[in-house]
């Protein structure tokens, strides 16, 4: 079986998480702040501009990152504004919701991980 190309060529290196619901692929650049979305085979479509967005989840209506120490989400259709969720401190590494949480993952250095948890809002 030959994997199938999503995306196709990003151009930018600060393009750095990616998270999917199974239909479309999303993705964060931390440099510019923008949070991204596109469908197999269509064209990325650019859904917020954030502060620095970093390890991207995505669940049935909403796509959630981690961006100046604050779990933040939005509807993953681009309908409505981020909010923040919960505050932490470090750098995002990781999210990713469960039917009844999210969980993400920061680091502040090298081998220093903290996990965290907050209810779906």
């Amino acid at each position: 079986m030959q994997p199938l190309v999503v995306i196709g060529k990003l151009d930018d290196k600060s393009t750095n998480s990616f998270a999917t619901d199974g239909i479309e692929m999303f993705y964060a650049n931390d440099a510019v702040g923008n949070i991204s979305r596109v469908a197999v085979g269509g064209m990325p479509t650019t859904l917020f501009t954030v502060s620095a967005p970093r390890g991207l989840g995505a669940d049935d209506t909403s796509v959630y990152w981690i961006s100046s120490g604050a779990l933040q989400y939005a509807p993953k259709d681009g309908s409505g504004e981020p909010k923040s969720l919960a505050c932490s401190k470090g750098t995002g590494v990781l999210v990713t919701p469960t039917s009844t949480d999210i969980f993400w993952v920061t680091t502040e250095g090298p081998d220093r991980f903290a996990v965290w948890k907050a209810p779906r809002p």
